[in-house]
């Protein structure tokens, strides 16, 4: 996934947001998505949901990663502790 993002946002990816300290899982990340089967339980970034045919969707998800990924990189870089609610 490291790949494809650098990829994709060369001008400011460092490397993923990792989530730790979830009991029982691990390798959670903020990242991009639509759909719940976008993810296997990881956050996806987006400005708005939509209920379509009884499923929920994400939508501007991409625009939404271009905007948190920066504030949650440079926190992370200042050895900062995040709290997500």
């Amino acid at each position: 996934m490291n790949a494809k993002y650098q990829s994709r946002y060369s001008s400011m990816h460092k490397g993923m947001v990792e989530i730790r300290g979830i009991p029982n899982f691990s390798l959670v990340f903020f990242h991009i998505g639509n759909y719940h089967t976008d993810t296997r339980g990881c956050p996806l970034t987006g400005s708005y949901y939509q209920l379509i045919d009884g499923d929920y969707r994400v939508l501007h998800s991409a625009d939404a990663y271009r905007r948190v990924y920066p504030l949650l990189a440079k926190a992370a870089a200042a050895g900062s502790s995040l709290v997500v609610e």
